[in-house]
């Protein structure tokens, strides 16, 4: 995000089938700021974070970023899930470059960009340990 700028929900609402609906309302998140989403089960903190990333729409209402609206897939956004979803059979750089592949990088560029983020990360000298053989945090960092 750039200095000053704002992600904002507008009247966001999203119906689930079987009649459950998540209520958002308005809120405004400023660049740089610190926020955190409390609540029970079920209260909607997924649901906002899921359509944040774009990977739900709303069912009513806009999600806007420095007052532009935002559709759909994000190309320039990352999501970070609670499961690292790392595969266990693949070395820390090995899971990097598959991802990476996956974005249309070829196999050399995939694995020195991989070695590059690993150093980013502080995590190069685990480049070839499995998911297994590293620590919840380290294999946040890897995901």
């Amino acid at each position: 995000m750039s200095r000053g700028a704002t992600l904002s929900f507008r009247g966001l609402s999203k119906q689930f089938e079987g009649g459950t609906r998540v209520d958002v309302g308005d809120l405004d998140i400023k660049a740089g700021s610190f926020t955190v989403l409390l609540g029970r089960s079920g209260c909607g903190k997924s649901t906002l974070l899921n359509i944040a990333a774009g990977l739900q729409q709303p069912s009513t209402g806009h999600l806007m970023y420095d007052g532009q609206a935002l559709t759909g897939n994000k190309p320039d956004s990352a999501l970070i899930f609670q499961q690292n979803n790392l595969f266990p059979w693949m070395s820390a750089a090995e899971n990097i470059a598959i991802a990476l592949l996956n974005r249309g990088l070829n196999r050399e560029d995939a694995n020195r960009r991989a070695g590059q983020l690993l150093a980013e990360v502080g995590l190069a000298e685990f480049a070839q340990h499995r998911p297994g053989a590293l620590s919840g945090g380290m294999c946040q960092r890897i995901a």
